[in-house]
């Protein structure tokens, strides 16, 4: 999912998810859409618009970021895996980089970095 709007859901879920443990994708969709950062309320560039039940599962199944933690009867419940974990499986998936979100660019080229040395 190389769009940047999935890149920046991909970001605030997971940190939201290491900060708030594991959830199912409706309480993250209505975080998502309630929990709103603005500069100021004349200034509302860049403000998120909010998201559907099906962005923000489809984001949680095909991203290396996210894990079920619980299948449940109605809904899973999703947790963030650890970050080095993270990366191990992105270094191994052999993906273009700019595929991945900006803070797991990072850790990936810190990563390769330290192999390479």
């Amino acid at each position: 999912m190389p769009r940047a709007q999935h890149k920046r859901m991909q970001y605030r879920l997971y940190h939201h998810l290491l900060e708030s443990g594991p959830m199912t994708s409706r309480q993250l969709l209505e975080w998502y859409n309630h929990d709103k950062p603005q500069l100021s309320r004349s200034n509302s560039k860049g403000a998120q618009h909010g998201s559907t039940i099906r962005g923000v599962s489809s984001v949680l199944r095909s991203s290396i970021l996210f894990e079920v933690v619980q299948i449940g009867s109605e809904s899973n419940i999703w947790g963030a895996r650890p970050l080095g974990d993270v990366v191990e499986r992105a270094i191994a998936s052999k993906r273009q980089l700019k595929k991945f979100p900006h803070f797991l660019q990072k850790a990936i080229t810190e990563k390769l970095q330290e192999e390479s040395e």
